[in-house]
């Protein structure tokens, strides 16, 4: 089934919408996130098989809301990056075995890399200059 996840940026929440599998959806459950989030990922994080729901937001942060396996999420827990990330999912970047998140900061120029712990949590994120080329990732304008 089609479930839709939608940032609610003055809101500072996520609409989940579960799909009926009809076609339509059941009504919106809102579940609170960082200040002014602007986009939406959703990847299991912390190893449980349930999708979880990453928010990346304007105040300099990502929050990851773990999933419950039944179209809830617990509490947040919001990670410091630079400023205005935006998101990629990353499988792994160290093969450590557990996800990472790469925030590209669209007004600093900088990449920031957010090492996973396996649990759904993660490292204080560690910045570089984005690359020239060749991994995929865009660059932020200069």
């Amino acid at each position: 089934m089609l479930d839709l996840i939608v940032a609610n940026y003055g809101s500072n929440t996520v609409s989940v919408l579960l799909g009926n599998g009809d076609g339509t959806f059941s009504a919106q459950q809102t579940f609170a996130t960082g200040n002014e989030p602007r986009s939406v990922v959703v990847a299991d994080v912390n190893g449980d098989t349930h999708p979880d729901v990453i928010t990346t937001n304007g105040g300099g942060s990502v929050s990851v809301l773990a999933g419950n396996g039944n179209g809830t999420f617990a509490a947040q827990q919001t990670f410091a990056t630079g400023p205005f990330p935006d998101s990629r999912p990353w499988p792994d970047v160290n093969e450590d075995t557990h996800p990472d998140l790469i925030m590209i900061n669209v007004l600093s120029n900088v990449v920031d890399v957010l090492l996973g712990n396996g649990d759904g949590s993660f490292a204080a994120a560690a910045h570089a200059p984005p690359p020239d080329r060749g991994c995929g990732l865009p660059r932020s304008p200069t």
